[in-house]
């Protein structure tokens, strides 16, 4: 059963970009560099259910519009060496990240709509929905409005040693410090 109306919609768009370098140096080392590039909007109108009424026939419904924007930037670069050791050979890694992520989400409009009988009610019955009972989007308040946007940063280093003895016995051992603030 669908509890929106046959006219809400949601549009999402996305890009994306990816760079890849890698470097090699004398004895198998090499260096190598990501970066990754995201933009992503999304918008949508219509109704959100809220809740049941009491007598759990009837739902509360939410006139909403909302607008998100999201870009991403992440970075990461590695130098791998190998190493043999005679008795062992060792690959070792050697890395570090950074990356930000922004999120600006715009409510347009947030407006819970009163029970009914009130004129302005968006209530649907979940049994036998009827959406003539909704009035046009446009007719609703909109209701406590905000534009909230966040900023994360991630950084992080990291190592890893992976050490063959024989064919079949191999060994890893690794540490990683991550961090992500606002």
């Amino acid at each position: 059963t669908r509890y929106q109306q046959p006219t809400d919609w949601e549009r999402e768009t996305g890009k994306t970009a990816t760079v890849r370098f890698t470097h090699a140096f004398a004895h198998g080392i090499t260096w190598t560099l990501h970066y990754r590039h995201v933009t992503h909007q999304d918008s949508a109108r219509g109704f959100d259910v809220v809740k049941f009424w009491p007598g759990n026939t009837m739902l509360e419904r939410r006139a909403r519009g909302q607008l998100n924007h999201r870009h991403y930037d992440f970075g990461d670069t590695y130098v791998t060496v190998p190493l043999d050791l005679g008795f062992v050979s060792k690959k070792m890694l050697f890395g570090a990240q950074i990356g930000e992520e922004v999120d600006d989400f715009k409510r347009l409009q947030f407006y819970n709509a009163p029970q009914a009988p009130d004129p302005l009610t968006a209530d649907i019955s979940f049994i036998n929905p009827d959406y003539s009972t909704a009035l046009p989007l446009s007719a609703y308040p909109l209701g406590p409005l905000n534009d909230r946007i966040t900023n994360y940063v991630e950084k992080g280093v990291y190592f890893s040693d992976l050490m063959t003895f024989t064919k079949q016995i191999k060994a890893m051992v690794g540490l990683r410090y991550a961090g992500q603030y606002m």
